[in-house]
């Protein structure tokens, strides 16, 4: 079986670019290598993720399209550059793939849209805190560059 290649694929000359813009943007950190190079999961992280959410997803009555990536910096490294997904799912009211977390439901039973609430860093009202459908815990480098 012959595996089509996903759309997005890039070179590596690409990435060499992509990176060296990175690092220009923030020479300060590198030079004193406090800025965050790459991160790590396992191959079995992303497939839980994957199984977790399509799961998550089914229960609030709505399919993933996608995941997105945030990007944040983490207090307790010291503000670490690090990365966190959200599943997402095609709206087809507003045409957009809108960041949800099925365990924050509005009146209405359907997932919170919460892209606006991480961004604007407004509360979601009546969800379970210590659940959410956002993966994070990589293994950003530094500090963690084994």
């Amino acid at each position: 079986m012959i595996t089509k290649k996903p759309e997005g694929i890039i070179s590596v000359q690409q990435a060499q670019k992509y990176f060296s813009n990175y690092r220009k943007e923030n020479e300060t950190k590198f030079a004193a290598n406090e800025q965050t190079i790459f991160g790590w999961h396992s191959l079995d992280t992303y497939k839980e993720y994957i199984a977790y959410i399509e799961e998550q997803a089914e229960k609030a009555g709505v399919k993933v399209s996608g995941i997105r990536v945030y990007f944040g910096a983490d207090d307790k490294l010291g503000n670490q550059l690090t990365y966190f997904f959200s599943p997402t799912y095609y709206d087809e009211k507003t045409g957009n793939h809108e960041a949800f977390d099925s365990f924050y439901m509005d009146e209405n039973n359907k997932p919170v849209k919460i892209h606006d609430h991480i961004v604007n860093d407004t509360p979601v009202k009546g969800g379970e805190s210590d659940n959410s459908c956002l993966l994070n815990h990589s293994k950003v480098c530094p500090p963690f560059c084994k």
